[in-house]
């Protein structure tokens, strides 16, 4: 292979790995403004006590995990498969972790 022909196919490959990283960052960007905008949307929802529980159970769910793996077990859903969630129904979550204050 000749020079040219190298630096012709470098160059074109250059360009390809430019556009590549370019398309993948606008997409990071949009997924992270719809990422914010979901979770911000998404703690609109339960009242302030209720969000407030809800970061102190995290709170204790994450120093709790290194010695306790099952600490992290409050992130899964509380909302029986299938159902469908209202405001109403938050209201009535269970708390799950007894010894938060």
């Amino acid at each position: 292979m000749s020079r040219d022909c190298s630096v012709v196919l470098f160059s074109g490959l250059r360009a390809v790995i430019a556009r590549t990283i370019i398309n993948k960052h606008n997409r990071a960007i949009k997924n992270n403004l719809e990422s914010r905008d979901y979770f911000e949307e998404l703690s609109t929802v339960p009242t302030p006590q209720q969000l407030a529980l809800w970061e102190r159970e995290i709170s204790v769910a994450e120093v709790d995990r290194t010695n306790q793996p099952d600490a992290m077990d409050i992130m899964a859903p509380r909302i029986p498969k299938g159902q469908f969630i209202s405001y109403s129904y938050f209201s009535d979550l269970p708390v799950r972790s007894a010894n938060i204050g």
